[in-house]
C-alpha cells in the first residue's frame, strides 16, 4: 500500500512556525513562573525572619523585666515557688535560641 501523504516525523513538526512559536512561548511562561514563586518565596522568607526576630526581642524584654523584678524583690522571684525553675527566660537561653539550628532551618528556608 503506497501512502499518498509523506510521514509525518517529530522532526518536521519541530520545524513548524506553530511548535517555534509555542515553544518560546512555554519557556517565557516557565521562566516568569520561577521569577515570580522566587520573590513569593523571599517574601515569605523575609516576613519569617521578621516574626522570629520580633519574638526573640520581645523574649529579651520579657527576660529583662522579670529579672529586675526579681532583683528589687526579697526573695527572688515574684512567686517563691517558680524562682528556681528552668523555665524561666534567662539570656542564655534566648542565645541558645539563637543558635539552635532547628529554628535557623526554619527561619533559612
Amino acid at each position: 500500500m503506497n501512502s499518498l501523504f509523506d510521514p509525518i516525523t517529530i522532526q518536521v513538526l519541530r520545524k513548524e512556525k506553530v511548535f517555534q512559536k509555542l515553544s518560546k512561548k512555554l519557556k517565557k511562561d516557565m521562566e516568569e513562573m520561577l521569577k515570580r514563586h522566587q520573590k513569593q518565596r523571599d517574601a515569605i522568607q523575609k516576613q519569617q525572619q521578621t516574626n522570629v526576630d520580633k519574638l526573640l526581642v520581645d523574649s529579651q524584654k520579657l527576660s529583662k523585666k522579670k529579672n529586675n523584678l526579681g532583683s528589687s524583690g526579697s526573695s527572688g522571684s515574684r512567686h517563691s515557688s517558680l524562682g528556681g525553675r528552668a523555665s524561666d527566660p534567662s539570656s542564655s537561653n534566648i542565645s541558645d535560641m539563637c543558635n539552635d539550628h532547628k529554628l535557623k532551618k526554619l527561619v533559612s528556608k
